[in-house]
């Protein structure tokens, strides 16, 4: 395969990403090690900061006359809570492990970002077939830079929700100055929730686009610039791109998840619909979330206007 020469047609996009997700299928069993990884480490954290508390209950629980935890639970009153609420030094625990687990996703999220779209990238440049020792190399290659990258972009996402948030606020102060009926206000909010949701999406497909720019040989400032033009350019085609692969994903998934919720309700087997569902939300979101990446891939070969 070669680099694309000039914009594709939407479903030639979506066919190519789709082929190098079949051509690079090792990738989701990587992808799913990943997630499995970083809810290990939230479960380890959590677990660890609510040891204090969760000490304290088994210690009530020992010393009550309750003949099992669940009546132990139900005698529980909320004010009986208060004894078991952290510290000054659970507090800073609590901190430290949330900080820790962030910094643990920042640095394997970036190594996995690099590797998996680095190896879409060349796969679709020049065919390569998926190597994991490659993969590795390309994580490492660029482990820096992506997180200088994905600091930077949720600094640029934090800013503008903030930004969003204060203009939704000014709004309805204005709005009760001016005494406009709530109806009137109601018709305004609803179309501009519309397009407050619009340019979230962008902010998403802008930060994934730059990190496709990033393996493709640019620096972070050069790969947020380009990323942000390519979402300009021919009248938002990127994202809505994104979008309407979004719109799918989520019409499907709400669909299954109505039908596994019927089916669970059945006796005797319901409950393998709903291990089935929990699986299957697992294996949705990990197909999902490298599609999107060979998906960014690909806009980001295409030529430059």
């Amino acid at each position: 395969m070669s680099s694309q020469k000039s914009n594709q047609s939407l479903s030639d996009v979506y066919r190519t990403a789709w082929e190098s997700c079949v051509a690079l299928w090792p990738v989701f069993f990587v992808r799913l090690v990943f997630v499995i990884l970083n809810i290990g480490a939230f479960v380890l954290c959590l677990f660890l900061a609510c040891w204090p508390l969760i000490q304290g209950l088994i210690n009530s629980y020992r010393n009550s006359s309750s003949s099992t935890f669940q009546k132990f639970i139900q005698s529980f009153k909320p004010a009986d809570f208060s004894q078991f609420m952290p510290d000054a030094q659970g507090i800073l625990l609590a901190i430290g492990l949330g900080i820790l687990f962030v910094i643990w996703w920042l640095i394997l999220g970036a190594w996995f970002n690099g590797g998996l779209l680095a190896r879409f990238s060349d796969y679709q440049k020049n065919g390569t077939p998926f190597s994991l020792v490659e993969f590795i190399k390309d994580g490492l290659r660029f482990l820096l830079p992506m997180i200088g990258l994905l600091i930077l972009w949720f600094v640029i996402y934090i800013v503008s929700c903030v930004a969003g948030c204060l203009l939704f606020v000014m709004a309805s102060i204005l709005l009760k100055a001016l005494s406009i009926p709530w109806w009137v206000g109601l018709c305004m909010a609803v179309p501009g929730g519309v397009v407050g949701l619009v340019l979230f999406m962008g902010l998403v497909v802008f930060g994934v686009l730059a990190t496709a720019y990033l393996v493709d040989g640019k620096g972070i400032f050069k790969a947020l610039g380009r990323a942000g033009q390519k979402c300009f350019e021919d009248y938002g085609r990127v994202v809505w791109a994104f979008l309407l692969f979004w719109a799918f994903y989520f019409i499907f998934a709400i669909a299954f998840k109505v039908v596994a919720t019927i089916f669970s309700s059945l006796p005797y087997v319901g409950f393998l619909f709903s291990i089935a569902d929990f699986l299957f939300s697992i294996f949705l979101s990990v197909a999902i979330s490298v599609y999107m990446s060979a998906l960014a891939v690909t806009f980001s070969l295409e030529k430059e206007n």
